[in-house]
């Protein structure tokens, strides 16, 4: 059990305010290239334009980015928060305003409809994304297959609104443009989400601007600035703004592996539950593996036997 002490210092969640005008990729690839990592993901993308929130996996935690964004229908375990800006009276291909203009508008709606329309969309929805987006269609990104010229329709996906207001506008004769702020479960493209309100507005219009405030447990509040992250190279203990593999997964249930058990599970053994949480827990789940306080992987929880599914790596 000394290897418990042996876990790289260097895996984590690292909390990143993106600027604009940088990809997600782009910006994982400064960071693991500034701080010598030897391995580095993000959770949900940002587009290049968008800013915000971008948490990033270090090393080993790279391997628990599924179970931070668990692929359900309309998920609402993980909740993103945007403000986002969109300009009424020009639709574009990629419904933001680095798209070709597809459609024109005289129409510009009234604060009041606008303030109703967000009301009216609070709840489970379906959603088209935009045809200029990562997802995969026949194991092909939708983005690549559009820039290509090939006519795709994406299918509709569920996704859950909790909140949605209008924050603020700009009107002459209408409101030219708005600001909103959504709460979302994963999945959402905000992108898709200003296109409806447009439509259900009776006019046309895009994003303009798009932040992402919140993620999951976390705030932009907690968030280091992606120059003052990869300035820090060499300069301080980066281990200090990294947060620990598991902490993201607090509520996901937790199960504890015995002494005695320890050491096979750590080399993926399954082993049994007894404990006095277990009638508490759902059957066929997943668990936190935990032992004493610290985090060493996942499991499915099957009959009372947890089955290790993504461990920690032990030196």
């Amino acid at each position: 059990m000394n290897e418990l002490q042996n876990i790289q210092p260097t895996s984590g969640w690292l909390i990143v305010d993106k600027p604009t005008n940088t990809s997600s990729a782009r910006a994982g690839n400064l960071i693991r290239k500034a701080l010598n990592f030897r391995k580095i993901g993000h959770v949900g993308t940002l587009d290049p334009m968008a800013t915000g929130l971008l948490i990033c996996a270090a090393n080993e935690a790279t391997k628990f980015i599924p179970y931070f964004t668990p692929d359900l229908p309309a998920c609402t375990r993980v909740r993103k928060e945007y403000v986002f800006e969109v300009a009424f009276g020009q639709s574009t291909d990629s419904y933001d305003a680095e798209g070709s203009v597809t459609g024109v508008s005289t129409h510009f709606p009234r604060a009041e409809h606008l303030a109703e329309i967000c009301k009216s969309m609070i709840g489970r929805q379906q959603q088209c994304p935009p045809i200029f987006s990562a997802i995969k269609h026949g194991g092909r990104r939708l983005c690549d297959m559009a820039r290509r010229g090939e006519c795709i329709t994406p299918l509709p996906r569920e996704i859950f609104i909790h909140s949605l207001e209008l924050v603020h506008c700009v009107e002459d004769n209408g409101v030219r443009s708005a600001t909103f702020k959504a709460s979302v479960s994963g999945g959402t493209y905000v992108r898709s989400l200003a296109h409806d309100i447009s439509l259900k507005a009776g006019t046309l219009g895009h994003v303009t601007s798009l932040r992402r405030t919140k993620d999951g447990p976390f705030d932009i509040s907690q968030a280091i600035s992606l120059e003052k992250l990869v300035n820090l190279a060499h300069k301080e203990d980066i281990s200090s703004f990294l947060v620990p593999v598991g902490a993201v997964l607090g509520d996901i249930p937790a199960v504890s592996v015995s002494e005695r058990d320890f050491d096979g599970a750590v080399c993926g053994r399954a082993f049994s539950v007894a404990e006095p949480s277990f009638e508490s827990l759902s059957d066929s789940t997943f668990v936190r593996i935990m032992f004493g306080g610290t985090f060493l992987g996942v499991g499915w929880l099957e009959s009372g036997v947890c089955y290790p599914r993504r461990l920690l790596s032990f030196p």
